[in-house]
């Protein structure tokens, strides 16, 4: 039997007497949960008194503590009761203003609702927003006087001829190609074969975008 169950036989309230005086035997640490069980008889509890540590004789000691009746709770405290109240009490009568006094309003005036204020501010708002988002239409579409335009297109690309500059070239290139095609055209120094392997993949890709808005026949002119 492990210790564990050692000490919990001894903490349980159903061992017998005689399983007590067993377990103090068997092991001195289940002294201090024997002196704690209410079936540990007196004498055993003497002879644990003399023979246990600090810990037992604590346990000892408060188990054999008179214990002292908890106070009954205080009686219910009745509340005070309500002052009479004459039968034929009248009510105060109510104050008649002199004549040709001022009577004064029976309500208190009410405070502004800001209800509306709120709206206003709302609505100044929306306003300011929307006047942020039309300036903002106008610029990035009527800039100059007229729309920008978005770029280069294939139609202004294919028109060129092989008497074209590679500046004007590059400048009426499609977004798409661009990048590759200014590659191609400042790749005269490269050593690497990274540098080659980059330079294949950007002509492979304008020649495909070339071929498919602009023919063959623009490839061979070149």
């Amino acid at each position: 039997m492990s210790t564990e169950e050692l000490f919990l036989e001894a903490s349980n309230p159903q061992t017998t007497p005689a399983r007590l005086q067993e377990l103090v035997a068997l092991d001195s640490g289940t002294w201090v949960h024997v002196a704690k069980n209410p079936n540990a008889y007196p004498a055993l509890l003497d002879w644990l008194g003399q023979q246990g540590g600090a810990d037992v004789k604590a346990a000892i000691a408060e188990r054999l503590a008179p214990q002292v009746p908890a106070a009954p709770p205080a009686p219910p405290v009745a509340p005070p009761a309500a002052p009479p109240v004459a039968a034929n009490s009248a009510p105060a009568a109510v104050p008649v203003p002199q004549s040709g006094a001022p009577v004064a309003p029976q309500y208190a005036p009410s405070a502004p609702k800001s209800g509306g204020n709120k709206t206003g501010l709302i609505i100044v708002g929306v306003i300011a927003a929307l006047a942020l988002i039309a300036a903002g239409v106008w610029f990035f579409f009527f800039k100059d006087g007229g729309m920008i335009a978005s770029g280069p297109t294939w139609d202004d690309f294919c028109k060129l001829s092989n008497l074209t500059s590679e500046e004007e070239l590059l400048r009426n290139a499609p977004n798409e190609i661009r990048a590759d095609l200014q590659l191609m055209l400042t790749g005269e120094g490269m050593t690497s074969l990274e540098d080659l392997g980059k330079y294949l993949e950007a002509l492979a890709n304008v020649s495909a975008k070339t071929v498919e808005h602009c023919g063959e026949d623009f490839l061979q002119d070149f």
